[in-house]
């Protein structure tokens, strides 16, 4: 590797001593990596100045060497470490290490490093590795890792490092699975009624379609106190459980639907039915994955030509529209808020988003029909109300009743005793 390039020139501002410790181990690298430690004392000695820079020709010269020291090698490096060697402080350099402890954003490396570099100057020869051992168990913020440790009576210095790294990347993966795992996809069944008394609506008040678009964008900023526009959640920067994720809205990458800014919802305006707030609990929520072979689905005419397939369910009380669906429409559709929610029995609410007035035709049965828009993977689901409009569902009224009276009883049963 004879045309590596040769080390920056010596700095003689700052921390001088590091400097130089820091110039003579990049200077002994380019010697090895250049095939020259075996060349003449006096090309050393001349590459060495060469590199370092005037001021330190100038340094070299009050050496006052003689001229036979003034060539050789190791006499001029033994000159510079007198010159440049630091005057430490012993009470100051362990005061330091002493009181050295893990900052809040540090990384357990960082914190090694720093144990074992302010350690070097104080000077404590062979007990040194077994007090940056004492110093990491004392300094280290996390008080399960620092427990873990004092238990174990064979700890070196070694053996501590390896178990202080393990515990930190497990924590960081944990996290990431943690705002990575809400992503399972539900589907909602029947629907019923529970009515609850909540807050009425307040005021009218008219959003628009820029209403689902506002937002601060994500910066680089680490502050977990904003929402990231991407996710919807909040984490690190760097760590955001959209990223590579294809929205199933618009189908681009890098965000979740929920996050989607090309919504086509169009409205939003209050409703202006004031009455007590009512809960509409769930059935069941079941995972996608579940067979699909008895349910009961009709394609349905949505406001004169679109064409959409609803699940039937005469266990369900009101009619679900998923946003993914609503947002598929080439006709404009208004969303009315309202103070009704839908509740599954595990006490989870779903995100309705509003309610809509759609045309539904089935045959020569025509209806308006009121959806709950949600945010969620869901079916497109007609409700037993609804289906009984579009005489998807009979209700069969007996009016022949057969009286039997206590003579045919025993008539019939005359066998028995």
């Amino acid at each position: 590797m004879a045309d590596m390039k040769s080390p920056s020139s010596m700095r003689l501002e700052g921390n001088v001593a590091e400097n130089w410790a820091k110039f003579k181990q990049r200077f002994t690298f380019y010697l090895e990596a250049t095939e020259k430690t075996s060349k003449p004392d006096k090309t050393k000695v001349a590459l060495l100045l060469g590199i370092m820079g005037e001021d330190c020709i100038e340094i070299y010269n009050n050496f006052k060497l003689s001229d036979e020291d003034s060539q050789k090698f190791d006499t001029v490096i033994d000159r510079f470490d007198k010159h440049f060697a630091p005057s430490t402080n012993t009470v100051i350099a362990r005061y330091k290490f002493f009181n050295c402890r893990q900052q809040p954003s540090e990384s357990i490396d960082s914190f090694i490093n720093n144990l074992k570099t302010l350690a070097k100057d104080c000077k404590f020869e062979d007990q040194e590795e077994s007090l940056v051992r004492d110093l990491l168990i004392m300094g280290i913020k996390d008080v399960n890792v620092k427990e873990k440790l004092l238990i174990d009576s064979e700890l070196n210095l070694d053996k501590a490092i390896n178990y202080c790294r393990a515990k930190e990347t497990s924590q960081n993966e944990i996290k990431l699975m943690q705002e990575g795992g809400n992503s399972l996809k539900t589907e909602i069944n029947a629907v019923k009624y529970n009515k609850k008394n909540t807050k009425p609506m307040g005021n009218k008040d008219s959003f628009k379609k820029d209403t689902f678009k506002k937002g601060t964008k994500f910066t680089k900023k680490n502050d977990q106190t904003k929402t990231c526009q991407k996710c919807l959640t909040k984490h690190d920067f760097g760590q955001c459980p959209a990223w590579g994720k294809k929205c199933h809205g618009c189908q681009k990458l890098n965000h979740f639907y929920k996050a989607c800014k090309n919504k086509r919802v169009q409205e939003i305006v209050n409703s202006d039915n004031n009455s007590d707030g009512e809960t509409f609990q769930l059935e069941s929520i079941v995972c996608q994955v579940q067979s699909q072979k008895s349910e009961w689905k009709e394609t349905v005419m949505v406001n004169g030509d679109t064409k959409v397939c609803f699940k039937v369910d005469s266990g369900a009380e009101v009619n679900i529209l998923p946003a993914k669906k609503l947002n598929e429409f080439k006709f404009k559709v208004d969303l009315s808020k309202t103070n009704k929610t839908l509740k599954s029995y595990t006490g989870h609410n779903l995100k309705v988003i509003g309610t809509c007035k759609l045309k539904c035709k089935i045959g020569k049965q025509s209806k308006l029909l009121e959806f709950y828009v949600v945010d969620q993977n869901a079916n497109a689901l007609f409700g037993l109300e609804a289906s009984e409009c579009l005489g998807l569902i009979n209700r069969n009224n007996f009016k022949q009743v057969n009286i039997i009276s206590s003579n045919d009883i025993i008539k019939e049963y005359q066998d028995v005793n």
